[in-house]
């Protein structure tokens, strides 16, 4: 038996593959797109923590485009100022072999909340680096 939940899920899921016209390609979309907030990644965290509900409010499913230093690249993340997290799709992997820490980068994504009180853009892809 089908639940609600799952139900839920699935809708939630079709919208978001509609919204970004075609599943798993959305990192295309967004590259394409003109961000709603350009931020510096300092300024972007600081602004998150004096009021995460604010921030959440103001951010959650906007495109973001942000700049900062290069703190860790980690797998299919890359975390500016160790403050503001950028998780790339498998297919924009390519665009960070060349990219190294402590270099400035500007990345563009989707904010999707925090994770573990941390901001977090996904389907992100490299606007310009820095080296």
């Amino acid at each position: 038996m089908v639940t609600k939940k799952q139900i839920t899920k699935t809708i939630a899921f079709l919208i978001l593959c509609l919204v970004f016209n075609s599943c798993g390609n959305g990192y295309k979309q967004i590259k394409d797109s003109k961000p709603d907030y350009i931020l510096d990644a300092k300024i972007f965290r600081s602004e998150y923590d004096a009021n995460t509900i604010a921030a959440n409010s103001k951010y959650e499913g906007k495109i973001i485009e942000v700049n900062g230093q290069i703190s860790d690249i980690d797998n299919s993340m890359v975390i500016l100022f160790g403050t503001v997290w950028c998780e790339f799709d498998k297919n924009q992997l390519a665009s960070l072999i060349e990219i190294q820490k402590y270099r400035r980068i500007t990345i563009k994504g989707i904010y999707v909340k925090s994770v573990w009180s941390i901001p977090l853009l996904k389907n992100c892809v490299v606007i310009q680096y820095f080296p």
